[in-house]
């Protein structure tokens, strides 16, 4: 980790511990044990009206935001719809679990968090996925996987960047539901041109020999659930890529677990 991001990390956990929690988005004292007020908390776009497999969020008058009773992004009416795309060419995921669409405040909250190293937001959108996640497999909607796979950065963006987002949310997600996480099971093979701002057919070239399976990868998940973890599933392609690259290896089933879904291109 570079020195000014670790430094600021260090920051970050001793002002956690001796100061009064403040809410990431609007700053105002939040007495509770997640560090974001009701009002804010109230703000964040759910993802209920999606696609029951890739979780693409479909299009509709009006975006439902979260109530006061917490979050509900799982309800028998959206596990019956599929978008066209899932439909037409069934992906290699089993399904995909965003709670949230990236789009306002979601997406600053995102943004400070991977590009500015936020650490509390950080830990905010944890705790929002990991609740999510908990109560879905609790209430037998969601399969408690075998182990939790961090997707991948290159060894250069995580030196400038100081951290994995994506294995920040991993480690979380693995201590709430008492799933092993392995932090190295996919590794990024050669440096491909960033992703953002390619459409869906553009990053699925991009991401043609991208990846590659770290060393006896076959023999930890060989017949077993997977759950792929990231901040945001934009396309897709990421998702299908590796969720192909892991049922190669022997998992029997793989899932994505990620905070926010990208809504249809405009």
């Amino acid at each position: 980790m570079p020195r000014v991001t670790h430094l600021r990390a260090l920051i970050d956990q001793c002002s956690h511990l001796l100061l009064p929690g403040r809410c990431v988005l609007c700053g105002c004292a939040s007495n509770r044990a997640l560090d974001m007020c009701p009002a804010c908390e109230t703000s964040l776009p759910l993802n209920l009206f999606a696609c029951a497999q890739c979780a693409l969020p479909l299009p509709q008058n009006r975006q439902p935001t979260i109530s006061n009773a917490g979050l509900s992004a799982a309800t028998p009416d959206n596990r019956k719809l599929f978008c066209g795309a899932c439909t037409q060419r069934p992906p290699a995921f089993t399904r995909i679990v965003t709670p949230f669409v990236y789009r306002a405040p979601m997406d600053n909250l995102l943004w400070q968090f991977k590009f500015n190293g936020n650490l509390p937001a950080g830990r905010v959108l944890a705790r929002l996925l990991a609740r999510e996640i908990e109560r879905q497999i609790n209430h037998a909607t969601l399969e408690r996987p075998h182990v939790l796979i961090p997707v991948p950065l290159s060894w250069h963006r995580r030196m400038r960047r100081g951290f994995n987002q994506a294995q920040i949310l991993a480690r979380a997600l693995g201590q709430q539901i008492a799933v092993p996480v392995l932090d190295r099971g996919i590794k990024r093979s050669g440096q491909p041109p960033p992703q953002r701002g390619l459409n869906r057919n553009q990053r699925r070239q991009n991401l043609k020999s991208a990846f590659r399976g770290c060393e006896n990868l076959g023999a930890r998940i060989e017949g077993k659930s997977v759950a792929l973890v990231d901040d945001i599933v934009t396309t897709g392609s990421t998702a299908e890529t590796l969720a192909g690259l892991l049922c190669a290896y022997g998992a029997s089933r793989v899932q994505v677990w990620a905070v926010a879904r990208t809504p249809l291109e405009n």
